[in-house]
Parts: structure tokens; sequence; C-alpha cells
């Protein structure tokens, strides 16, 4: 009894894999909506967006994110392509809703910066690069610059 109980149960596992192997495997028409994963949505927008085709891009990472509405990256992408556009305040949105689920993303804290200065909002940039500076271990050369900053924290007792 026991060894039939283990045939089945090998049977059983071999018939399992057999069909995931299937399935990974067959060809997903790229066209339809349904089979993509937001992964693919993204990496669509990806592409859209280094063509400057932001419109384009936008919608792909809108599709990404009904997909997973906790794709941090497809919100900053996003909020990038919205700033492009002139669409601040949806580029904020985006950038406020991105930190929501990876709070440490510097190029994030700098964008909304960015974002704050393009509109006019002293205030609120000012606010967003005190934020910043609270990672000024973190911040790359390009992010100094961004935030106005030329000479390395480092040199300045930071």
């Amino acid at each position: 009894m026991k060894n039939n109980n283990q045939l089945l149960i090998t049977i059983c596992l071999a018939v399992t894999f057999i069909c995931i192997s299937l399935f990974s495997c067959r060809k997903e028409n790229p066209n339809s909506v349904n089979t993509n994963t937001a992964q693919d949505l993204f990496k669509r927008g990806v592409s859209y967006y280094s063509q400057s085709k932001f419109d384009e891009a936008i919608a792909s990472f809108t599709e990404a994110i009904k997909i997973n509405p906790r794709y941090a990256e497809a919100y900053h992408y996003r909020g990038n392509a919205y700033y492009f556009t002139g669409k601040l305040d949806y580029a904020i949105a985006d950038y406020i809703k991105s930190l929501e689920f990876d709070s440490k993303n510097t190029d994030v804290v700098v964008d909304i910066f960015l974002a704050y200065q393009k509109k006019g909002d002293s205030n609120n940039a000012k606010h967003w690069k005190q934020e910043a500076l609270k990672y000024k271990d973190q911040l790359n050369q390009n992010q100094l610059q961004a935030l106005g900053i030329t000479t390395p924290i480092r040199a300045l007792g930071g």
C-alpha cells in the first residue's frame, strides 16, 4: 500500500511538472493586454519613455500599476513622463506614491524637489531639498547638482 501511495504521488508530481512546463513554454499573443505582466508593461513603458513617447509611456505604466498597485518604479517613471509633459501635479502625486512603497529612493526625493522647483513652489521645493539632504551620504554627483550643490557634501563637513 505504501508503494502504491508513493507511486501515485510520483505520478501526480510528474503530471504537475509537465503541465507547468507546457504552460510556461506556450507563446502568448504580445498584443493582448490580458497576457502582459506588470513587468512586461513596465518594460514597454520604459521603451516608450526612452523614445520620448511620453503619452504612450504613461499608458503603459498606468496598466502596470493596475496589475500591481504597489509598483514603486512604475509610479516613479510615470511621474517622470508626467514631468516631461508638463503635468507637474500628476508627477508629484506619482513621486509621492512611489515613496510609499520605496521610502528611501533618493532619485524620487530629488525628482519631487525638481518638480516643485519647476512649478515655482519654492516652499515645497525647499522642504523636499531638505528631505533629500537627509540622505546626503547616498546622493550621487548628479543628484547633488540637481539640488544646486556643486561642492561635494563631504567637503562641506556633512
